[in-house]
């Protein structure tokens, strides 16, 4: 009992130490609570959102497409041989009357509804983002199981004569147009301009399910099914009959193969989960990976530095009989103590903290907070665990001590330097370098090994070859930090030294969070630049949707006020396949993840596009821009993107074939039922320039891809004259493009009110019903790219950047350990002469040496990560026909290394202040 009662005795010690690592270890399990808690909260709201939207039914049937049967790969998938104008799917008689003719229901209903866009601009703001998809149901009072108390304003009036609809809220993510407010719902051949009568309160979309409730006048517009088709089919069943039983019974009827899906609550809220799961999985590990080495770094350096201050106190106790196991279990029992109160008080505040979040959101979180208490003692027991990892290597420290320690004095110099682990360490840094290396494997597997073997062992071997560059940052940056705080260089050299394990652990504590904010703005970066439009496009690009206009409207479009006439260049474009032998080569290329087979052909003016006074002055990176304007009018040639020249093994003098209809004006009803593919040929261009521009979001924003069916996104972009592109596309009666220049006077306005003004002015100026002119700036694409760029990037760094200045707390636990440590030192050096101003200034050259020593090792992890990060994202992303390729913001990352400063600086202030007021005899005479 003696013994058991010496051990308790030895934990009374350092209440900074132990508070600051309470603190450290709550503000861990505090986002670990939060984590889980909103995940498992939001995924709990589900159900009952689904059953609100669903109501009585107990199961329904919508078509299917046969390309839906196929694996479809993200981005729009492969684009199947189709034609423009495309009927709806319908359900097939067989399976309506199957339906109807079944035991199982004791009713069912037959609907009719047309997918339809919103497209809705809040203040006549540019809209960034694809619009809202709805679905325009047949019939409002076919649709019994509404409750009007969830309906706020009124029902569309059938006889009015005016377009009017009631929408479902959840169509819209963020503010719903106000009820009397115009929209437009557009289809692929029609535009109506509707007006809000009242809005259906729902929580969820179930596809299929009506979101757009219109009178007869807007159905008439938009529906172009016939009363007897049909493609929803709700029904209401007896208790326990649902998807699998009419599966059942259809498949035994033979129907098992036709093109339907058929769902109910449970398959809903399981679709769902796994897609809103998938959105918390993109930051959940990040968070998690972050809380837990967070308290694995400051644990490990809270009792390593406390061992270090009472190094001499173990001494003695193991000099007096005290086993080393009994030393041992001495601070495992201060560290488990130490993690049991920070996960409680963490627990608690995230606890309180998704409690007030959920409370100022009933409307989101109807149910409240749900946090099973499986989930709280999952989080304790990790946080034990990890209280656990982090003691194995001052456990070992301890239970190696001897009772001849005790004549080791406190100010012993240890900046010894293990050069067999050095040696180690680089080994592991090499799988990182060769992964590097331009190897012929497939970007997946790359990232896939890079990501799971180079990244984490290039992080352990810098951790083994740390006690090397303390030593290099101790000798190479060490003129330098004595100069800025101007001391002599020998009062700081081996300061950091002098103790490698406590200045490793500070060191990586600080470079853990900055060199994860450092990443996450690498990548984010190098996604974002890509997508921003080049600055030698044009200043407007004008479209005329959906029925575009006539070579006359466009001439006095050209000489309306705020155009550059000279400028004005009307553009031809259409998406077409790539022929089987350039997808199959684009397939065979390692490099890429041919994610689309189609090309976007874009007709231009040849002389007005690359001639002397040129709209597009890109530079060519294979051809001569001057040339272009002249070798472009021939017949069949070609200018392409540098992407798309790359993926497919493409440059100057080659050729490629693109599958083009024999007929262009063919349409669905030209052909059979089951729309099977027109008659086409192969046309082939030649190569005469490759041009280097970023064009994605400059096609995307203006509507130029995604029409009549097509796919939204595209391989790459080409250009061909208008000759040629009269053979390629649809003949151009009607026109819906053109890019242009503003005038001098217009370009000195703030570019967004020059916009709407040209859009107001020609949509008077052209004045068709049910067709809308737009002029789109192109810095309001940058503007709007930057703005959904950085809040999504915005939203991952948030967790690092909190982490950021959270291990700031490592400087506080520095300065303590060498304030208790280094007392008496200090004190003598106070009473032979030294100020207190030289005194804060030789703590600061500490801290800016280790502060110094942890930025450059963020930096070369988190460019290491973010070179992964960005090849990762270039092999799985969807837009296969963008470049992306890693670039780092060096002001934002100046700006986190600054944040990081300041906020050591910060911590540094309270022990620097209290060491400072202590005098000099006081020092000398502590233990």
């Amino acid at each position: 009992m003696k013994n058991l009662s010496w051990i308790f005795m030895t934990t009374r010690h350092s209440i900074w130490r132990r508070t600051l690592g309470i603190v450290s270890i709550a503000s861990s399990v505090c986002l670990l609570t939060w984590t889980a808690g909103i995940a498992l909260t939001t995924l709990h709201q589900l159900e009952p959102s689904v059953s609100k939207t669903t109501a009585e039914y107990s199961c329904w049937i919508i078509p299917k497409s046969e390309q839906s049967l196929e694996t479809i790969r993200s981005g729009g998938g492969i684009q199947k041989d189709k034609v423009k104008g495309a009927d709806p799917l319908v359900i097939s008689p067989a399976v309506v009357q199957a339906v109807k003719g079944s035991p199982l229901f004791s009713e069912v209903e037959t609907l009719r509804t047309e997918m339809v866009r919103v497209d809705y601009r809040e203040n006549g703001q540019v809209r960034f983002g694809p619009m809202p998809v709805g679905f325009v149901s047949d019939s409002v009072s076919r649709m019994r199981h509404y409750n009007e108390k969830d309906l706020r304003g009124r029902w569309p009036t059938e006889d009015t004569g005016q377009a009017e609809v009631a929408f479902d809220t959840a169509l819209f993510s963020g503010r719903c147009p106000a009820i009397g407010e115009t929209v437009a719902l557009l289809t692929d051949t029609d535009r109506v301009d509707v007006k809000i009568v009242g809005y259906l309160r729902r929580d969820t979309i179930v596809r299929g399910f009506p979101t757009v409730f219109a009178n007869s006048v807007v159905r008439g517009k938009v529906c172009r099914l016939s009363s007897k088709d049909v493609n929803l089919i709700l029904c209401v069943g007896k208790e326990g009959v649902g998807r699998q039983e009419l599966l059942q019974e259809l498949k035994g009827k033979g129907l098992g193969g036709e093109l339907i899906q058929v769902d109910d609550q449970a398959s809903i809220v399981e679709g769902k989960r796994e897609s809103t799961w998938l959105q918390f999985a993109s930051t959940i590990p990040m968070k998690v990976g972050i809380a837990l080495a967070f308290m694995l770094c400051m644990v490990f350096t809270n009792i390593y530095t406390g061992i270090q201050r009472r190094r001499q106190v173990f001494a003695r106790l193991r000099g007096i009989g005290m086993s080393r196991l009994q030393l041992t279990a001495t601070i495992i029992f201060d560290a488990m103590k130490m993690g049991t109160y920070g996960a409680v008080i963490g627990a608690a505040a995230g606890y309180l903290m998704l409690w007030v979040f959920v409370r100022t959101s009933p409307e989101i979180f109807p149910l409240g907070v749900y946090l099973p208490f499986m989930w709280t003692l999952i989080i304790l027991g990790v946080t034990l665990l990890t209280t656990l990892l982090a003691l194995i290597w001052p456990c070992i420290k301890v239970f190696k001590m001897r009772p001849k320690d005790f004549h080791e004095t406190a100010g012993t110099v240890d900046h010894s330097v293990s050069w067999k682990a050095v040696i180690f360490g680089f080994i592991l840094i090499l799988p990182a370098l060769i992964l590097a290396l331009p190897l012929r494997m497939t970007p997946d597997t790359r990232c896939m090994l890079i990501g799971w073997v180079g990244v984490p062992l290039l992080i352990i071997g810098l951790l083994f070859c740390s006690s090397l560059w303390l030593k290099i940052v101790d000798t190479a940056m060490l003129p330098l930090v004595a100069w800025l705080v101007r001391l002599d260089p020998r009062l700081l050299r081996h300061q950091i030294t002098r103790d490698m394990g406590r200045s490793i652990g500070v060191m990586v504590t600080i470079a853990v969070g900055l060199g994860l904010y450092v990443t996450i703005e690498i990548w984010g970066a190098s996604m974002l630049k890509p997508f921003m439009p080049s600055e030698s496009l044009p200043d407007i690009a004008l479209y005329a949707l959906p029925y575009g206009v006539d070579a006359a409207t466009w001439e006095r479009i050209k000489r309306t006020e705020g155009v550059l006439q000279e400028s004005f260049m009307p553009v031809l474009t259409d998406q077409l396949l790539l022929s089987k032998e350039l997808t199959a080569k684009l397939e065979s290329n390692v490099n890429v993840n041919l994610r689309q087979n189609n090309l976007l052909v874009v007709g231009v003016d040849p002389k007005l596009a690359f001639g002397e006074k040129a709209i597009l002055p890109f530079d060519l990176v294979g051809g001569d821009l001057g040339k272009a304007s002249v070798e472009l009018q021939e017949p069949w040639t070609c200018i392409i993107v540098e992407s798309f020249a790359r993926h497919a093994g493409l440059s100057v003098g080659d050729t490629f074939g693109l599958r083009v209809p024999d007929d262009l004006n063919a349409t669905n009803s030209d052909y059979t039922e089951s729309g099977s593919p027109p008659p086409e040929h192969i046309e082939h261009l030649k190569v005469i320039g490759v041009m280097d521009m970023n064009w994605h979001m400059w096609t995307s924003r203006n509507g130029i891809r995604g029409r009549n069916g097509k796919a939204d996104k595209t391989v790459g972009m080409v250009f061909v004259s208008y000759d040629t592109a009269r053979k390629l596309v649809s003949p151009p009666d009607r026109l819906y493009y053109a890019w242009f220049n503003m005038t001098p006077e217009y370009r000195a306005m703030f570019y967004n009110d020059a916009a709407r003004k040209l859009e107001a002015d020609l949509n008077k100026l052209v004045a068709v019903p049910g067709m809308e002119i737009v002029a789109r700036h192109r810095d309001q694409i940058v503007e709007g790219t930057i703005i959904r760029a950085r809040g999504m990037i915005g939203a991952i760094s948030s967790v690092p950047f909190w982490s950021l200045a959270v291990f700031s707390l490592s400087i506080l636990n520095l300065l303590i350990a060498i304030v208790y440590e280094r007392k008496k030192e200090l004190g003598v050096m106070r009473a032979v002469g030294m100020t207190r101003g030289q005194f804060v200034r030789q703590l600061g050259g500490e801290i800016m040496l280790i502060w110094g020593a942890a930025v450059v090792l963020s930096l070369v992890c988190g460019i290491a990560a973010a070179w992964t990060f960005t090849g990762w994202t270039r092999a799985l992303t969807p837009f296969s026909a963008i470049s992306i390729e890693m670039t780092v913001p060096w002001l934002r990352v100046l700006g986190s290394i600054l944040f990081s400063l300041a906020a050591c600086c910060l911590m540094a202030v309270g022990p620097i202040a209290w060491i400072t007021k202590e005098k000099p005899c006081t020092m000398i005479k502590a233990e």
